[in-house]
């Protein structure tokens, strides 16, 4: 039973690595994603994707020990998917749409708000068994 739980204890910590990881690479793109200018080029918008892609796969399926940073990895997938409305929206400014623009601004509020839930978990101590 101690291995048992040594091994998930183990997990816990290694999903935390990995939601920390996540947070600091949607820092780190924050900024990129909503900016119209950065997200113009399509080669830009392919390497942000590719980045935030990249680390959503790295998440392990859904355990317990996933469940409490899930909100880290809703991050990384409302910034891809506000990348790509970026993209879309300095692409073809004159045809954005009210529709397209309220799409923008709820994926803009999302990954908000996720980040915030992340970043509160993240700063919750964590509790080691003895």
């Amino acid at each position: 039973m101690a291995c048992l739980h040594n091994a998930l204890a183990a997990d816990d910590e290694s999903v935390r690595e990995l939601a920390e990881a996540s947070q600091q690479m949607l820092n780190d793109l924050a900024s990129q994603v909503i900016s119209l200018r950065a997200m113009a080029e399509r080669k830009a918008l392919d390497t942000v994707t590719q980045r935030l892609d990249k680390q959503v796969a790295q998440w392990p399926t859904e355990t317990d020990a996933t469940e409490k940073y899930r909100p880290c990895k809703q991050a990384l997938e409302r910034a891809a998917q506000l990348a790509r409305l970026t993209h879309a929206k300095a692409a073809n400014p004159k045809a954005a749409t009210p529709a397209d623009e309220k799409a923008w601004l709820q994926e803009h509020a999302s990954l908000t708000d996720r980040r915030a839930v992340c970043e509160r978990v993240l700063r919750q101590p964590v509790i080691r068994a003895s």
